[in-house]
């Protein structure tokens, strides 16, 4: 029976006892040696459990990046649309305001045009009234011809894109607002002119036809307006601005009318510069030294000088008739005629149609008369009437006509 010894060590010595049934064996342990077989299993310890941290806590950290990254991306990609919806908007914003821009450009050239076409209707109406002797106020000339375009970058006559690129670097509502308000106190004045002229015309037809009806002939009787006619088509212009021109050219249409019409009657003087040298009525015969009555008027004259037709007509009677001598009668229709008498000279013919002025005889002293003059007689319906009437309500008629 094998028994096993005591082992003795020295104290303080290290070694390393492998036993193995009746076998021992020691192996001395060097201190150094220890140390680094110790540092190296600590090292593989450290190592291990770093590995399995790492392998452990990748993962999460994998994942914690992917979301921060996912984050950040979402984040950029929002800013970005952001950013796109706020182009968009600005985008927009001008393009509305561009086409707000055009569409003011459109509708001030729309009226610019409906301004053209008012201005020439009003170019009408002066150049009418003109004709008709009619005083009538100054007209500014409307902004595309004017001031309003030179002072506005000649905006009228282009299209929208190139007022645009004309008005950059200027206030376009300032512009525009300036140019709206020229248009419109245009307007207004060019109104204003028209209601003048109309208030002139029905002023001056109303007087006119006051001192013709003091004549004893019916106004509308003599009004002689011209021929019109043509098709039918709807007004250019705007309802008001239509009814203040049609009414302005009534007017002057009437008041032209009623002009043209005076011409038929006898209102002229017979003989220009010719002093009256005896009156219409009652009066001591020159011939007999009783009282009688003397149907017209006498312009003392020397022999040869001319006598006019006082008013327009026809000549119904050329020649010699008793103690008038050498006579020419002349009708004026509404009933009236004239009488032009003791005439030297005839120089027309029975049937000639002849205006107002018209030069139908020589001042003489034939028939029964006392020496040169013309005796003027106005008839209504063959009976006499005082001719001054007519010469009076001429010279109030001259200031309408004026």
């Amino acid at each position: 029976m094998k028994t096993k010894s005591p082992v003795m060590h020295r104290v303080g010595e290290r070694r390393v006892v492998f036993t193995d049934g009746e076998t021992v064996r020691s192996f001395r342990l060097n201190p150094v040696v220890f140390a680094l077989i110790a540092l190296v299993f600590l090292s593989l310890s450290v190592a291990f459990v770093g590995s399995a941290a790492y392998l452990f806590f990748r993962d999460d950290l994998l994942t914690a990046a992917l979301v921060r990254q996912h984050r950040l991306q979402v984040a950029y990609e929002d800013r970005i649309s952001d950013l796109r919806r706020q182009i968009d908007r600005i985008a927009s914003r001008q393009l509305i305001n561009q086409e707000g821009f055009e569409a003011r450009i459109d509708r001030l050239m729309d009226r610019q045009r409906s301004i053209l076409e008012r201005r020439d209707a009003i170019d009408a109406l002066l150049e009418r009234a003109s004709e008709a002797g009619l005083t009538v106020p100054s007209v500014p000339a409307p902004p595309s011809r004017g001031d309003t375009v030179e002072r506005h970058s000649s905006l009228f006559g282009i299209d929208a894109h190139a007022a645009d690129t004309r008005l950059r670097g200027t206030d376009p509502e300032r512009l525009l607002a300036g140019v709206e308000s020229d248009l419109l106190a245009t307007g207004q004045v060019e109104m204003n002119a028209i209601e003048q002229i109309t208030r002139l015309a029905l002023r001056r037809t109303d007087a006119i036809r006051s001192e013709v009806a003091l004549l004893g002939v019916e106004p509308d009787a003599i009004a002689n307006p011209d021929a019109v006619g043509g098709p039918f088509e709807p007004p250019h212009l705007d309802a008001e601005t239509t009814d203040t021109l049609t009414e302005a050219a009534g007017a002057i249409e009437s008041f032209m009318a009623l002009r043209d019409g005076l011409s038929e009657l006898p209102l002229r003087r017979p003989v220009e510069g010719a002093r009256t040298s005896s009156t219409f009525g009652n009066r001591v015969d020159p011939f007999l030294g009783r009282r009688a009555f003397h149907a017209g008027l006498d312009f003392a004259a020397t022999s040869g000088t001319t006598v006019m037709a006082t008013g327009a007509g026809r000549v119904i009677r050329a020649g010699r008739n008793g103690g008038y001598g050498l006579m020419v009668e002349i009708d004026h229709g509404h009933n009236l005629t004239t009488r032009y008498a003791h005439l030297s000279r005839i120089l027309v013919s029975e049937g000639d149609t002849v205006t107002a002025g018209e030069a139908i005889g020589r001042v003489g002293s034939t028939g029964r008369s006392t020496g040169p003059h013309l005796h003027y007689e106005v008839r209504r319906s063959d009976d006499p009437e005082n001719p001054q009437a007519f010469l009076n309500a001429a010279r109030h008629i001259a200031t309408y006509l004026d």
